[in-house]
């Protein structure tokens, strides 16, 4: 019943998606990068004041880049074998491997560092007498509260397929969560990342 010692990495090499997930990914795709898009059009080309910046300390841009960074890594690895061979596996699921011990490494720590700056305060900006602008606007702080919990179900569904506790069904439906979930994350981050570009040239 158990599937090759419940190895998450020997199922991804022999599952093939589901059929939903690998006809749909393709527009799924695309509508993320489109709604990336506009929102950096429609922020760039917004008239108005521009909006001031804060300043990010060296371990925010690092935290930030490494979740940048494994997030693109899983993502091109994933979504691209699922796209051109229909499964994940050989030198992509080696490198989707390395990606996703560096995603479960960095989201507690993303976590503990932009918590707090991703906050929503319903009250208006400067009520409490600051004197630097917020870390993030609202478009961020949204998208930071869709990755944690996406980036926890797509770590346990890895951890937990590790496991021998499920049996082959049970894998194949950790497997389809984990992908879906996987997909969220790449579109809350590409959304998170656009709303911090629009925010470091002064736009919200």
């Amino acid at each position: 019943m158990f599937a090759d010692g419940n190895m998450f990495a020997g199922l991804f090499a022999a599952h093939a998606a589901g059929p939903l997930f690998t006809q749909t990914l393709p527009f799924l795709l695309i509508a993320v990068a489109v709604v990336v898009g506009a929102c950096l059009v429609i922020g760039i080309a917004g008239r108005g004041r521009a909006e001031p910046k804060s300043r990010w300390s060296l371990w925010e841009w690092l935290v930030y880049a490494a979740t940048l960074g494994s997030v693109t890594i899983l993502a091109v690895t994933s979504f691209g074998a699922l796209l051109v061979n229909g499964h994940l596996g050989s030198w992509a699921l080696f490198f989707h491997m390395v990606g996703a011990g560096a995603f479960v490494f960095t989201l507690p720590v993303l976590a503990v560092t932009w918590c707090e700056p991703s906050c929503f305060d319903l009250r208006r900006y400067g009520e409490r007498g600051q004197t630097a602008p917020p870390r993030f606007y609202w478009l961020p702080k949204l998208m930071f509260w869709v990755v944690l919990p996406a980036g926890w179900i797509v770590s346990m569904t890895m951890l937990v397929s590790m496991l021998p506790l499920l049996g082959t069904e049970g894998l194949n439906s950790m497997t389809d969560l984990h992908r879906w979930s996987g997909l969220i994350v790449v579109a809350a981050v590409a959304l998170h990342l656009s709303g911090v570009v629009l925010q470091r040239i002064g736009r919200r």
